[in-house]
């Protein structure tokens, strides 16, 4: 066979093997084959580079995180090399990755360098860099000048603005969507995440307009719809309408259950509570530990710490540690179960 087309079968078999084991959470094992490619004289592939940093910007550690940042300046490097430097999926990538480990200021290099060759993709990554770090003066830049911003963009411009606690700018943004000429519309998760939202600022008005939207649009039918629905209204103080949101849904899910006993128990309503926990067809750690730092709020120590035995010996050995952090009569019980279990 000759040398070329040995190469070139070469290329397609170890292009083949990275892009697999490349979603398999195996980083260093596509960066060897990778490697391999080089030492053999075999051409890198667009796809091949593109996995192998795709790989490594899904670690979250922070030695994750470093070495995403080596590999990037190392790919990064290959490509132009390669001749690759100008090809939108590898530099996508770059600045993916980049972002991923908090290169930013690398990752709107790559992105100038780009030019002409962005794609909506590209735009993205940059910008969804830009709102995980908090730069959302510099995200609401960047979306401005978006040539055709998609759902995705639309999305993290909102969730951009919900980490840097603004709400009324994520609600601005998402009214923005709505009307922008391209037509894109709400998924039920950037709905969820508006209305958990409103659900921590007490915003009921922007709350129930934002019930309406989902009810509109058919999204009120997903388990984590409903049940954020239920916490929504429970957390603002209208249990009936929390009610009439649990009443009307499905009951599979352990979440709505848990929802509508928060917002009993945050109204201290614990008898209550206590009857839907004894109905609950299962539980899990929220749905007892919820009903057990209820009690303690109610001065009810001694139904709580029967509660907790109840729990470990139903197999539920831990609590969540949340529920118990946020006054001092459930702090005193989590310390009281602590010697108990002990």
């Amino acid at each position: 066979m000759p040398r070329g087309r040995r190469r070139d079968r070469d290329r397609v078999s170890y292009t083949a093997l990275i892009t697999a084991i490349s979603p398999a959470d195996r980083p260093d094992e596509s960066l060897r084959l990778l490697r391999s490619m080089a030492r053999d004289g075999v051409p890198f592939a667009a796809v091949a580079l593109a996995a192998v940093l795709s790989a490594f910007a899904r670690r979250r550690s922070a030695p994750g995180a470093a070495a995403t940042a080596a590999v990037a300046a190392m790919v990064h490097a290959a490509a132009a090399r390669s001749g690759l430097g100008a090809s939108v999926v590898v530099g996508t990538s770059l600045v993916h990755s980049y972002c991923a480990s908090s290169r930013l200021a690398d990752a709107r290099k790559v992105f100038d360098e780009m030019g002409r060759t962005r794609n909506t993709v590209t735009w993205n990554a940059l910008l969804n860099g830009y709102a995980k770090a908090g730069l959302t003066d510099r995200a609401a830049e960047l979306f401005a000048a978006i040539p055709e911003p998609d759902l995705v963009s639309w999305s993290t411009m909102v969730d951009g603005c919900l980490r840097a606690g603004r709400l009324s700018a994520a609600l601005s943004t998402y009214n923005a969507m709505l009307r922008s000429p391209a037509g894109a519309r709400p998924n039920e998760v950037l709905l969820v995440d508006l209305l958990s939202a409103c659900a921590r600022r007490s915003a009921v008005e922007e709350g129930r307009q934002l019930h309406a939207a989902i009810a509109k649009a058919g999204l009120d039918r997903h388990a984590f719809v409903q049940s954020t629905l239920i916490h929504f209204y429970g957390a603002c103080g209208f249990l009936n309408s929390a009610r009439l949101q649990f009443v009307s849904g499905s009951k599979d899910h352990v979440s709505s259950w848990n929802a509508l006993m928060a917002g009993l128990v945050r109204s201290g309503n614990a008898d209550e509570a206590l009857r839907l926990f004894d109905a609950m067809p299962e539980r899990d750690v929220v749905s007892w530990s919820t009903v057990i730092a209820g009690h303690a709020q109610c001065g009810r120590s001694g139904l709580a710490l029967e509660l907790f035995r109840r729990m470990r010996a139903a197999g539920q050995k831990q609590v969540d540690d949340n529920k118990f952090s946020h006054s001092s009569p459930t702090c005193g019980l989590y310390d009281t179960v602590a010697l108990s279990a002990s």
